[in-house]
């Protein structure tokens, strides 16, 4: 296949916590895909119960607020540097 990600769109994830058939796409397409050896990317990740039901799925990547709002690649690097891994900054002075 020309593709290795399947994304799964925000209609479905966002509410899959709450909505058993929302939870029962979500869990078929991500099945679906690691059958296929693809990854699976969901999109619209906006709590920690959406985040934990993917991870129990084995959903590989996430997008959506819950992680952070959309960045510029430099706005990226300087919250990867200050916030997420503060130590790799001290390491590079």
């Amino acid at each position: 296949m020309p593709f290795s990600e399947l994304k799964i769109d925000q209609v479905f994830v966002g509410p899959a916590p709450q909505d058993r058939e929302a939870a029962k796409i979500v869990k078929v397409v991500t099945n679906l895909a690691h059958e296929l050896g693809l990854s699976v990317c969901a999109e619209g990740v906006e709590t920690k119960e959406t985040l934990d039901y993917l991870r129990s799925l084995g959903c590989e990547k996430i997008q959506g607020y819950f992680i952070d709002k959309p960045l510029m690649a430099d706005d990226f690097g300087d919250r990867l540097m200050t916030e997420i891994c503060p130590q790799s900054a001290a390491l590079s002075r």
